[in-house]
């Protein structure tokens, strides 16, 4: 593990120095630690003086021996289990023997520091299995909180979205545990935005599952190779003369095969009926088969999961539960989870006149179906406005003011919990490609 974290320093934080059984592998690792709060680059001499600094016998040929080990970035899970196991094993051994003392007394048994010991005894099973106390000493959380601030300023702590733009409106991005909520009208452009992200997340081997629950898989290839070649989704079916796809248009799309296909870093899953408790189990063998910690977790619709759809109760309550199992797998999982919700029907009595009508149907977190439990539950929620799409259906095609409207997919920051909300990002729509460009980055207008 000493050697990984040498290797691969952005895993630093995420090791607790607690599980080393050696007052060498504590030096080590704080040699480290050190070099990683300095920001500085890590190097042999470096790591030489940060250690002699802690214990100034601490031998320079097992350094070395740590530093010639072979490690390979995937191995992080496995090295950090075997390290716990190895801590918890050493504890569980001497609190049996402590149980079996206690039990053996001829005198009454003292059932208090049995329990005591029995509470150490199930904290240990729990570190084997990665689960962190959850109550903590102020020592306990500020040193995590150094840790943390460490991690942030080198880079390693902000979670990428997969778009640049997108990444500098939100402060911590797709972060781990937590939900992003996309919310739109129908037609507006919601899930094409979601499988932009994806397109992205996949372009910069962000792992990714994307879960697709209203559309079948080959609309969304469609759609997502659309984005990819540059090409109208139209030409990816037969002409209606030569009843054939051009050859151009199938070499686009197999050289985008071959580039897929190296990429291990993303799940597609099409399936039209699933539980949170399935999608559970999705992402933590997703999780294992591609030997990494977290995934961004994109689910359109989120609404027509089962959990949503239950009917045993009111609507709002199994929003509420609904909502409450898929933070739960968020948290458990450590993964991110970008849930599409589409938003209630705009009223029908709503009329556009000129251009500045169709602001009235700019979402807002309160048109959410049920919206009490996924805005609780959300941390971040986005909301999707396409001005034109509005336009087209309310306006006669030679209405002077369909010039004057804005061809611009508005995508638009609901609520952040850690950070400001109303900034909108402009996008060049293309729906004719499934195609998205940032074009501006703002405040509302």
């Amino acid at each position: 593990m000493l050697a990984y974290l040498y290797k691969f320093p952005q895993a630093i934080p995420k090791v607790s120095d607690d599980f080393l059984v050696s007052d060498e592998a504590v030096a080590f690792y704080l040699g480290l630690l050190e070099i990683k709060k300095d920001g500085a680059s890590f190097t042999r001499d470096k790591l030489v003086i940060g250690i002699h600094r802690i214990d100034n016998e601490f031998k320079i040929g097992n350094i070395d021996s740590v530093l010639s080990t072979e490690v390979n970035e995937e191995d992080f899970t496995f090295l950090y289990r075997q390290l716990r196991e190895n801590y918890a094993k050493k504890n569980v051994e001497q609190e049996i023997k402590d149980i079996s003392v206690e039990l053996s007394k001829k005198s009454e048994v003292d059932w208090d520091r049995i329990t005591s010991i029995g509470s150490a005894l199930s904290k240990n099973v729990s570190i084997i299995e990665g689960k962190q106390d959850y109550v903590l000493t102020l020592d306990q959380i500020t040193k995590e909180y150094e840790m943390e601030l460490a991690e942030r300023e080198g880079g390693g702590k902000f979670y990428d979205t997969g778009c640049e733009v997108l990444n500098t409106v939100l402060t911590e991005g797709f972060s781990d545990g937590k939900i992003t909520t996309i919310i739109g009208y129908s037609g507006t452009g919601k899930s094409t935005f979601a499988q932009y992200l994806v397109n992205l997340q996949i372009n910069k081997r962000i792992p990714s599952v994307y879960i697709s629950k209203e559309m079948p898989k080959m609309s969304n290839m469609d759609r997502f190779m659309g984005q990819r070649t540059d090409r109208i989704i139209k030409e990816f079916y037969p002409d209606e003369e030569t009843e054939s796809i051009p050859q151009y248009v199938k070499d686009s799309v197999h050289k985008e095969t071959l580039r897929l296909k190296r990429n291990k870093y993303f799940r597609y899953v099409d399936h039209p009926s699933l539980t949170i408790g399935e999608v559970e189990k999705i992402v933590m063998d997703a999780k294992r088969e591609m030997g990494v910690e977290n995934l961004i977790v994109t689910i359109d619709l989120a609404s027509m999961l089962k959990d949503f759809n239950l009917r045993r109760d009111s609507r709002a309550n199994e929003y509420e539960d609904a909502m409450n199992s898929l933070h739960r797998v968020a948290r458990d999982t450590g993964c991110h989870f970008v849930c599409v919700f589409q938003l209630k029907r705009p009223d029908g009595k709503v009329s556009i006149k000129e251009p500045e009508d169709l602001d009235k149907f700019r979402p807002t977190k309160e048109m959410i179906k049920n919206s009490g439990a996924i805005e609780e539950r959300s941390r971040t929620i986005i909301g999707i406005h396409y001005p034109m799409n509005w336009a087209r259906l309310h306006l006669d095609p030679d209405n002077p003011y369909l010039d004057m409207i804005d061809t611009c997919m508005e995508v638009q920051i609901l609520k952040q919990n850690m950070g400001r909300t109303g900034q909108v990002i402009k996008y060049d729509f293309q729906p004719e490609k499934s195609k998205l460009m940032p074009v501006y980055s703002g405040e509302e207008q």
